[in-house]
């Protein structure tokens, strides 16, 4: 057996970690608060069964006990109220590869328990639930979660409560809480607001599809959400175009892949949940035209102008007026005469 080495680590973490994990008390007797390096992070770690993880994490004491790099899982049984009754905010744990038991303790050493480990490798929660990148640029997808997947949350909430301002307590609206997901099948992320270092990994819940009635009420959600797919598709292909290495081409190609089926998933989706779209009309028959007044063509100038008054020729001076020509008498019409001496018809 080695010499024992202490590590400093976060009692709200613990206590949160034991949160997660204390749901599966008999079901899993090895359930436990594991605690290892993760690169150049401490982490305190909860796990149940692979349904949801717990992970606090914490900046790496400059000399890192050895044991850290496989880490060491301490038992949950009687771990609660031994952590209930160190003051302060950090508790330390001593421990040595080979020892049945490790060491927790208060930091000035007034209040120490020793408590069972747990043997064995710990699941490997990075490859269950993935490499925990919330990048801000995760597309919002219906995920489903149970009331007591709920529940878990809220429970963690009243865990962090010391973490509140006073303002906030008076408030009485609790702990702000922020969840991300990356689609239907995949991890929500839980985050909150006023604990730095700490995520709650929970595992979607398998849920019937959105009735029609609520679907219609998404519609525009859901719609947005599919614009938002395909705009990250579009993106990612431009990277894939733009990638200077073969390695670097998959790797977006992968993005795009996951993109295309996510797309085809939602649409699937919102083909069977929501309405169809109504047919469309076809479009109205133009109004016909009124009838146009008749215009005449305007006469020229010319033709508006009053005719001209007849030019008289003009009268000769000392001219003798045309005689009247004379009438035939009334003996005289239709005979012919002939004027005898006297002037007289004979």
């Amino acid at each position: 057996m080695g010499t024992p080495e202490a590590v400093t680590v976060s009692k709200t973490h613990m206590l949160a970690a034991l949160q997660c994990g204390s749901a599966t008390t008999e079901l899993n007797p090895k359930n436990g608060v594991h605690i290892h390096r993760h690169e150049d992070q401490l982490r305190v770690v909860g796990m149940e069964l692979g349904n949801r993880t717990l992970i606090g994490s914490s900046k790496l004491p400059t000399k890192p006990a050895k044991w850290l790099k496989d880490g060491v899982t301490i038992n949950h049984e009687g771990l609660k109220k031994r952590l209930a009754l160190i003051d302060g905010d950090f508790v330390v744990v001593e421990w040595a590869p080979g020892w049945p038991k490790a060491t927790v303790r208060d930091e000035s050493g007034d209040c120490v328990f020793r408590l069972d480990i747990v043997d064995g490798a710990y699941p490997d929660y990075n490859a269950i639930f993935g490499a925990f990148n919330v990048d801000g640029e995760n597309s919002s997808e219906p995920v489903g979660l149970s009331q007591t997947q709920l529940k878990g949350v809220t429970a963690l909430a009243e865990v962090f409560k010391d973490f509140l301002s006073k303002e906030d307590k008076k408030s009485g609206n609790g702990m702000p809480i922020r969840a991300y997901s990356t689609g239907e099948r995949m991890p929500v992320w839980f985050t909150f607001e006023f604990v730095p270092g700490v995520v709650l990994c929970q595992m979607p819940f398998t849920m019937a599809p959105v009735a029609p009635e609520t679907a219609r009420l998404m519609a525009p959600a859901m719609r947005g959400s599919l614009a938002a797919l395909k705009a990250n598709r579009t993106r990612t292909e431009t990277w894939a175009k733009q990638a200077q290495t073969d390695e670097e081409r998959a790797m977006y190609q992968a993005k795009v892949d996951d993109y295309t089926a996510r797309i085809d998933e939602m649409g699937r989706s919102m083909s069977t949940a929501l309405p169809k779209p109504a047919a469309a009309s076809p479009p109205p028959a133009p109004a016909p035209e009124p009838p146009k007044p008749e215009v005449k063509p305007e006469a020229p100038a010319a033709a508006l102008q009053p005719a001209p008054a007849p030019v008289k020729p003009p009268v000769k001076p000392n001219a003798e007026a045309p005689k009247p020509a004379l009438k035939a008498s009334r003996f005289q019409k239709g005979k012919k005469y002939r004027p005898n001496a006297t002037g007289r018809n004979a």
